[in-house]
């Protein structure tokens, strides 16, 4: 019968009596809850009118809604060129979704690092968005 060996179950049982389990818990909420909150205030200062990021209220990952005129899966593309990671919501459904929108993970990515994706993102749906905005002004 394979399990896991009893010295094993021996030091994660002393691991958490000694509440170093609940301490590590509670070190990673409070890391997590910053990159959440660096992530919204980025992207209130830089993605306002281009991109809707929705708190999130658990999780590593947020949903940022686009405009319609923008595709996901381009933004999503181009933001990949320039190593920033923003799956297209459509990616995680069964079928169509109405919503266009992304993916952004916050947990493994430090406050400075996000605050550089959320500047790629700015530059990548200011280029998407220029030709739809020029369309309009000529209109």
């Amino acid at each position: 019968m394979a399990g896991v060996p009893s010295h094993t179950q021996s030091i994660v049982a002393e691991f958490i009596d000694e509440g170093h389990f609940a301490s590590h818990v509670r070190r990673m909420r409070q890391l997590y809850r910053e990159r959440h909150d660096a992530l919204l205030a980025a992207a209130g200062q830089r993605l306002g009118g281009l991109l809707q990021v929705l708190p999130a209220h658990s999780g590593l990952h947020t949903v940022a809604l686009l405009p319609a005129a923008v595709s996901d899966m381009a933004v999503s593309h181009d933001a990949d060129l320039q190593q920033v990671t923003a799956s297209p919501l459509g990616r995680y459904a069964l079928a169509p979704v109405s919503t266009n929108g992304l993916v952004l993970g916050f947990g493994g990515v430090s406050p400075k690092l996000i605050a550089a994706g959320v500047e790629v993102l700015a530059q990548v749906l200011e280029r998407r968005l220029a030709p739809a905005v020029g369309r309009k002004g000529k209109a």
